[in-house]
């Protein structure tokens, strides 16, 4: 089936909103969680807010304006379909993440209240399965959207914020946790299992 260039805006719209609506449900539920330490704050927020615009903002602007149409990559419609999948199979999968992390979960790094170390569900495998989300929406987003500005400024403010908080976050769970999570290091990938 052939998908003009609107019908492919209104697909991701849709899938776009659905993350959104995720976001904001388990952010509402994690700030009934009294925060007991954060790092690097306003850093963090700044970070965030800088994903915000490759993720959502720009996209919108792709969404909903002609301004970007002469960024478009002529993906073939396979591309496409793939991006569309990827983005689908991301929002199943971070709706699980989100359900099993639940009240532990923070858009920057804090420890809440009586912080659990979740060893469950995909965390059982992965130490970090919300990033390995976001890689599979901001891949999935590339494809799908077919455009040079929106595809690469997903997968680069990404970066950005993957590359700068991954170790961070790891040595604080390691000041929160202790040997418990140095020996969840051992058995666990951070972004996929480990099969050795």
């Amino acid at each position: 089936m052939i998908i003009e260039e609107n019908g492919w805006k209104i697909i991701f719209f849709v899938l776009l909103m659905l993350f959104t609506l995720i976001r904001i449900i388990f952010a509402v539920k994690s700030k009934q969680s009294k925060v007991i330490q954060s790092q690097n704050l306003l850093e963090e927020k700044i970070k965030a807010f800088t994903v915000s615009l490759g993720t959502f903002f720009l996209p919108l602007v792709y969404i909903f304006t002609p301004w970007l149409d002469s960024f478009e990559m002529n993906f073939p419609l396979w591309a496409r379909y793939t991006g569309f999948a990827i983005l689908f199979l991301s929002l199943l999968f971070f709706l699980y993440v989100h359900s099993v992390l639940d009240k532990n979960w923070s858009p920057v790094l804090q420890i809440k209240e009586n912080h659990e170390l979740i060893t469950s569900g995909p965390y059982k495998y992965i130490r970090h399965p919300m990033y390995t989300q976001i890689w599979m929406w901001v891949a999935g987003q590339f494809l799908l959207v077919s455009n040079w500005i929106v595809g690469l400024a997903g997968i680069i403010t990404w970066s950005l914020l993957y590359f700068t908080r991954v170790n961070k976050e790891e040595n604080m769970m390691i000041e929160q946790f202790g040997d418990k999570y140095r020996e969840y290091i051992q058995t666990t990938g951070k972004l996929f299992p480990r099969f050795f």
